[in-house]
């Protein structure tokens, strides 16, 4: 769905006589609570709703979240940088939950197996678990402040590593309303909140328009511009909508509404 079709959505989940009308930038915030809990609770096993569903755990799961899936190596994207032991992530960059690691030393990747803190003291006691390169290649991480420090056996510096991890998603915005009498640019991409006509051609609610050469404005209708689409993958946009609609009815003390909203998302 794009942003149109997820607000109407929303709109449909919520609508009853006399209910509450709220704005766009109430869905929107709506929206991205949704979408927030939802990567939170299916990276990390924490799922009310679903308890079942976990990251890499069935094939749907992942492809839940494998539209915000990333890899970094040194330097590239910039702000993923290795110095000694020392993988550093600027606050910049929109690294948010890590996936895997792995050390590549020469053309070989290896893999790096995270490290609880109340272990690391005694890593070295147990000659099972210490690190080490041979006979099989044994490396751990731990994760502070915005760093990765990485315990290893290999006598030369690291180099390169190779991360995957799950992106912030993008924040949501309805954008803006215009009329016919806006004049957009050629290529511009518009959305149709009502039934619009452009160059000759109706579009229903929720349809794309291309703004072509010498047809810069729309004829009749309404459009959104300036908007930004939900990133995770349209199979689980309709649980987003749903889950935004629980948010909204919950701000306005609906909660037999909310009560039957859970158990379908339970349901499904």
């Amino acid at each position: 769905m794009n942003i149109v079709q997820l607000h109407e959505r929303v709109r449909f989940w919520i609508d009853a006589v006399a209910s509450t009308r709220y704005q766009s930038q109430d869905i929107d915030n709506a929206l991205n609570i949704a979408i927030d809990n939802k990567v939170l609770e299916t990276y990390d096993q924490n799922r009310p709703m679903n308890r079942s569903d976990a990251f890499q755990r069935t094939q749907r799961v992942r492809d839940i979240l494998g539209s915000i899936v990333s890899k970094a190596i040194h330097g590239n994207p910039s702000g993923f940088a290795l110095s000694s032991n020392t993988i550093t992530i600027a606050s910049t960059t929109d690294f948010q939950y890590l996936v895997s690691l792995g050390i590549k030393i020469g053309s070989t990747v290896y893999e790096c197996l995270p490290l609880t803190y109340d272990r690391k003291n005694i890593l070295y006691k147990n000659p099972f678990r210490a690190p080490r390169m041979t006979p099989t290649v044994k490396m751990y991480y731990n994760e502070l402040a915005g760093n990765i420090i990485i315990t290893h056996a290999y006598t030369s510096s690291l180099t390169d590593f190779e991360l995957y991890y799950i992106r912030i998603p993008a924040t949501v915005n309805y954008g803006i309303e215009y009329t016919s009498t806006m004049h957009f640019t050629n290529g511009n991409i518009v959305i149709a909140v009502e039934e619009t006509v452009h160059n000759g051609t109706t579009y229903k609610i929720g349809e794309k328009i291309t703004i072509t050469s010498g047809q810069e404005h729309i004829t009749s209708g309404l459009v959104v511009y300036s908007y930004t689409e939900c990133d995770l993958r349209s199979s689980i946009h309709e649980e987003i909508s749903r889950r935004a609609a629980i948010n909204l009815l919950m701000s306005t003390g609906q909660f037999d509404k909310v009560k039957i909203l859970i158990e379908e998302i339970t349901a499904s």
